[in-house]
């Protein structure tokens, strides 16, 4: 995200079967009609709306692929992960403006599913994650990561978004790395304090010792 060149464009809201990708490992729009299951951008698309206007209008409509949609709940899309993404969009911490983001989905053991009429099972996320880096004030590499869970709770309203605390979420790389398999460079994780954890059953269950 280059914050000094965002731009307001236009939501074109066509979304799209990725064909660099294939269409089998990509869900389609009969599982997300008729139910509370929103299209939830991994990569925001007013995020994504920056440079030129041109280049900013490009990039605001390549955000709809259906490889960059997951299932998102709209009491969790519209409230708990729009309210992360409003803080990383605003982070004020960046000393040139300038902030990488890492965003996708996390599957736990029992994972709710959804199945179309006629279409294969589809599992959805148990969580998502985000991990922002950035340039602080000393001119050192700063990195937040994040972990939002669709449970229960996160489910139930809209309300949380009223009283959002990024810091009740955060978590470190090596969670994530541990949950998803995915590899951050060395530089990311060492880079990346954690300040606070929710509590001490949260502290526990990611194995947090700091």
């Amino acid at each position: 995200i280059d914050q000094k060149t965002l731009r307001v464009t236009k939501r074109r809201d066509v979304w799209r079967i990725d064909s660099r990708i294939g269409g089998e490992f990509q869900l389609d729009n009969d599982y997300y009609a008729n139910n509370p299951w929103d299209r939830g951008h991994l990569a925001r698309r007013t995020s994504a709306a920056w440079g030129d206007g041109r280049e900013a209008q490009i990039a605001s409509d390549e955000t709809f692929y259906f490889s960059n949609s997951a299932l998102q709940h709209a009491n969790f899309n519209q409230d708990e992960w729009l309210a992360l993404e409003d803080w990383t969009a605003a982070l004020t911490l960046a000393s040139n403006d300038k902030v990488s983001v890492f965003s996708g989905p996390v599957w736990f053991d029992h994972p709710r599913s959804i199945t179309p009429q006629g279409r294969r099972t589809a599992l959805i996320p148990s969580a998502f994650f985000k991990v922002v880096c950035f340039i602080n004030q000393q001119e050192k590499l700063d990195v937040r990561a994040f972990l939002m869970t669709q449970d229960a709770e996160a489910l139930a309203d809209k309300a949380t978004r009223k009283l959002f605390d990024h810091q009740t979420y955060q978590v470190s790389v090596m969670d994530i790395e541990d949950l998803t398999g995915l590899i951050f460079s060395d530089i990311v994780a060492a880079a990346n304090p954690l300040f606070f954890t929710a509590s001490d059953t949260t502290r526990s269950r990611l194995n947090i010792s700091h």
